[in-house]
């Protein structure tokens, strides 16, 4: 039978490392508790859990909307994952009755249950208590000064902290409303607590994914705020990850500052291994700079950590880019309809999908694709897409035009030719 260890020894590298999710709390809900509580709680573990940089942690993004009753070996499987963490919340009064459960992932086999209590508003104490039980039936040698480094980062006011939670719990369902209202939780963080980084790298975060999923009325005032925000939080914490992946992919793809954002996007992977983002942009700029091979690996990792991600098109769709960028365009092709079934309404892939088309002589393919296209963005024309193609690289800037072109993605349509022709 397969064992941790063994599976670990036979995948070798980032992925060798012992790996865990941790799947949504349960509360025996008392009328009482908030709602969305259990998730905040799940989250609030989730984020302590993924700060221990010996461990591979899953992303909430793939956990928060898996079935409350997945089978521990089903999870196991589908996460490929190690260990799984279940958890049960009972309030009583003012205290709070906790039991986790640590399963082995491949055969279900229960390695620890254990329970805490705590106060209404003392979750910290718990939350350290979790940590040092599950890195211990792991078997990490973490040390207590790197616990202390762990748990540090929260905000003086616990308020700003909880609101911030609520945002990244409504953001794993990454619908309109969900992001929309995560922005207000975020702002109402950073009201309360000014020097909160989490907070403002993830209002960056609303920003970038309205530019990407299409809701932008303005996307180049959304790019240049999303910069400022993930400015202001790095300035407040120079190693939250989600706020230097953020920035350092603006530097990247808008600015074309490839050196500068390549360095903030090493720094956001040094920072959090188990942040799927800093994996994924990294992987873009390596495309986007010549190394494309490279730039896919780390694009598959990123999807190691989250590979139910409610964002699992942008994986996709970089995994596309990648692809191109080598020359394997049915791999190319293979990511991008991927993403486009998960998201049609992000143009970015339809780009990718259609040069990919035409560099494997697929042109009546591409020519239905670029229709859709110039309906979904119509004012994207050839001026446009040389300002925007990524690459560093002259002669594959050329072919992405070229192909782009041939396909016929700049062609005008009648009815506007005939209007010229009129006028």
């Amino acid at each position: 039978m397969d064992t941790p260890g063994t599976r670990r020894a036979r995948k070798g590298g980032m992925s060798a490392l012992p790996s865990l999710a941790i799947l949504p709390f349960r509360t025996m809900h008392d009328g009482l508790l908030r709602a969305d509580f259990a998730n905040c709680v799940t989250m609030r573990i989730t984020e302590t859990l993924k700060s221990v940089k010996a461990m591979r942690v899953i992303s909430a993004a793939s956990t928060m909307n898996l079935p409350r009753d997945m089978p521990v070996t089903e999870v196991g499987r589908c996460l490929d994952v190690d260990y799984v963490l279940r958890g049960q919340i009972v309030r009583a009064e003012q205290t709070l009755y906790f039991t986790q459960w640590l399963y082995e992932g491949s055969s279900g086999n229960l390695i620890l249950e254990h329970e805490v209590e705590c106060g209404i508003g003392q979750l910290e104490g718990f939350e350290r208590d979790v940590l040092a039980r599950v890195v211990a039936d792991v078997r990490l040698p973490l040390l207590e000064n790197e616990i202390d480094r762990i748990m540090a980062r929260r905000p003086r006011k616990e308020s700003a902290y909880e609101l911030a939670l609520r945002a990244q719990v409504c953001m794993c369902r990454l619908d309109r409303r969900s992001v929309t209202r995560a922005k207000g939780l975020l702002e109402r963080a950073i009201a309360k607590d000014p020097d909160y980084a989490t907070a403002y790298a993830w209002l960056a975060r609303t920003y970038s994914i309205r530019i990407g999923q299409g809701w932008s009325t303005d996307p180049i005032a959304d790019a240049r705020e999303a910069r400022r925000l993930a400015e202001c939080a790095i300035a407040r914490d120079s190693e939250n990850a989600v706020a230097l992946a953020t920035a350092g992919h603006l530097l990247s793809y808008l600015d074309k500052n490839y050196a500068a954002g390549e360095r903030l996007l090493r720094r956001a992977v040094e920072a959090c291994p188990n942040e799927p983002l800093g994996w994924l942009m990294l992987g873009a700029t390596l495309a986007y700079t010549g190394r494309p091979a490279t730039g896919r690996k780390h694009v598959e990792y990123a999807l190691t950590l989250s590979p139910l991600d409610s964002q699992a098109n942008f994986f996709h769709n970089f995994a596309a880019i990648c692809c191109y960028a080598d020359g394997a365009y049915e791999a190319a092709i293979g990511h991008a309809n991927r993403a486009f079934e998960l998201n049609p309404r992000y143009s970015t892939t339809l780009k990718a999908l259609i040069v990919s088309l035409v560099g494997s002589g697929r042109v009546t393919e591409a020519r239905e694709y670029a229709a859709a296209l110039r309906k979904q963005e119509p004012s994207y024309n050839a001026e446009r897409a040389a300002s925007t193609v990524p690459f560093q690289d002259r002669v594959l800037r050329e072919q992405f035009l070229r192909q782009l072109r041939t396909a016929g993605c700049f062609d005008v349509p009648r009815s506007v030719q005939r209007s010229r022709r009129g006028a």
